[in-house]
């Protein structure tokens, strides 16, 4: 930028307070981009955030950004939106690319003038086909590492100049952290999803409780987490009947280690085993206490069943052995008694005694 001295041209002079009533203009837009972009927007309202304000500093016709996933550079929102060619979704291979080359070297890529440009690049042919001319990428950079890139083209050949590169790695720095958080706050919130879908899956009752006994989660009542006054555990599950000495979380909490009882329902009806498992701390403290319910009751009467069938079983057993050492002798006893009847010479009472026997 030219300094204003007391020499200079009148016409100097506007052109520096130009530059610099751009330049204010252009810092006050990527202030204004980066206070209006939070985590929870989706790619295509991020884009609208940046697409707006920055017709008014830095002309275009195609504006996209594009981000690396699984080495592949993916376009991921574009200004117009019903573009097809190198809209969202477009795949730019990292080979003889133009995007690429503004991520390999970390620098703004300017191009002037596509359509006479002596190298050639794999996405030209669809720029020219939009058309576009000229375009200037930038990397996105966070901490000095490459997440993507941003992409502008304009359908006039030398739109862009050299001081725009400065103001284009600016916005594309402030854009790079906006994405990064984003992408941050999209993993986590998918993890939290699928830990939240596991949770609730659990058919038996499964609950977080804290040291006072109050429940922090529940995977079947997922609106306890964000209510304000949470119950306490044996408000909505009373299994111990309100004498707290009998729940394992106790025990948990006390002992540090997981506890398990077995508990019978005040009707008699149900049989419950309840399992507790300390959550600790990064400084090994127990904090809070998970709670596993299983209704057993069916569990308990099939084994009540099987140990009744299995005790008629070695009755039988005992029955048939007795039977067995009885039938033996018996048999023996009549006959020898069948042999001594067959004597004629044998006296009355023996042969009547023999004939009771």
């Amino acid at each position: 930028m030219k300094l204003i001295s007391e020499r200079s041209h009148p016409a100097e002079i506007k052109d520096v307070i130009e530059e610099l009533t751009r330049q204010n203009k252009r810092l006050t837009i990527i202030n204004h981009i980066a206070q209006s972009i939070n985590v929870e927007m989706s790619y295509d309202e991020i884009i609208h955030q940046v697409a707006v304000p920055l017709k008014k500093v830095l002309p275009y016709d195609l504006l996209s950004f594009c981000l690396i996933e699984n080495n592949q550079l993916i376009i991921k929102s574009g200004i117009p939106k019903e573009q097809k060619i190198l809209g969202e979704g477009w795949v730019l291979h990292a080979e003889n690319s133009a995007p690429w080359k503004a991520i390999h070297d970390k620098h703004c890529f300017l191009r002037q003038d596509i359509p006479n440009d002596p190298h050639q690049y794999q996405e030209d042919e669809d720029l020219l086909s939009l058309p576009i001319r000229c375009a200037i990428m930038a990397p996105l950079l966070v901490n000095n590492e490459v997440i993507g890139a941003l992409n502008f083209g304009s359908k006039n050949t030398y739109a862009y100049r050299e001081h725009d590169f400065l103001f284009v790695q600016q916005l594309a720095d402030q854009l790079a952290v906006c994405l990064k958080n984003t992408q941050l706050f999209n993993q986590i919130s998918r993890i939290k999803a699928d830990w939240e879908q596991t949770f609730q899956a659990v058919p038996d009752q499964l609950f977080l409780m804290d040291q006072n006994y109050t429940v922090l989660r529940h995977n079947q009542l997922p609106e306890i987490s964000t209510s304000p006054e949470r119950p306490k555990c044996y408000q909505i599950c009373n299994r111990c009947h309100g004498h707290l000495q009998l729940c394992p979380g106790g025990e948990a909490f006390i002992q540090g280690e997981s506890a398990t009882k077995e508990l019978i329902s005040a009707d008699q009806q149900k049989i419950y085993l309840i399992s507790a498992y300390p959550v600790r701390t990064s400084q090994e403290k127990v904090s809070n206490v998970v709670l596993y319910i299983q209704d057993i009751t069916e569990k308990r009467l099939l084994e009540y069943k099987l140990f009744g069938s299995a005790k008629m079983a070695s009755i039988g057993e005992m029955a048939a052995g007795v039977a067995h050492e009885l039938n033996s002798t018996l048999t023996a006893i009549i006959g020898n008694s069948d042999l001594l009847l067959r004597n004629p010479l044998s006296e009355y009472k023996s042969t009547k005694l023999l004939t009771d026997i």
